[in-house]
């Protein structure tokens, strides 16, 4: 059971009553992106390059989520999923309501879970040393047995 506050009243409403949208669980693959309000070009074909050489297909294998910088969505919705990757890129451990997972770039493994937080997109584009890393731990992140 989680409570919610509005100005006025309270409310108790149990988990059974959440909803995921469908298409959020029937992949292995959820990929999190920061989403400003100030887009760069060429940034979601960067996303489908990057995500294409670990072999991950929006609407194929994998879901994208975009999420605000003061978004949060909790990353239990997913606990007994099919879902068993994420990578969060330029979001903080706390908007999926983690905590720890503070090492960029590091594969964590929690429960069916392997997660892997990255940097906001366009830190990849501009930076060559950074776009190695994330592809060094993307392919640690789909390679090895969870």
């Amino acid at each position: 059971m989680e409570y919610y506050h509005s100005k006025y009243t309270t409310y108790l409403i149990s988990e059974e009553n959440f909803e995921i949208n469908k298409n959020y669980t029937e992949f292995p693959n959820i990929i999190f992106n920061i989403k400003e309000n100030n887009e760069k070009e060429g940034e979601s074909e960067l996303l489908n390059q990057i995500m294409s050489s670990v072999g991950i297909t929006f609407g194929q294998n994998a879901v994208l989520i975009n999420l605000g910088p003061d978004q949060e969505i909790p990353l239990r919705l997913w606990m007994g999923s099919p879902v068993t990757h994420v990578l969060a890129l330029g979001l903080h451990p706390q908007q999926l309501q983690l905590q720890g997972f503070s090492e960029l770039h590091t594969i964590y493994q929690f429960n069916n879970l392997r997660i892997l937080f990255g940097l906001p997109l366009d830190q990849y584009k501009a930076h060559k040393n950074n776009k190695s890393l994330l592809w060094n731990a993307l392919r640690s992140w789909k390679n090895q047995a969870g």
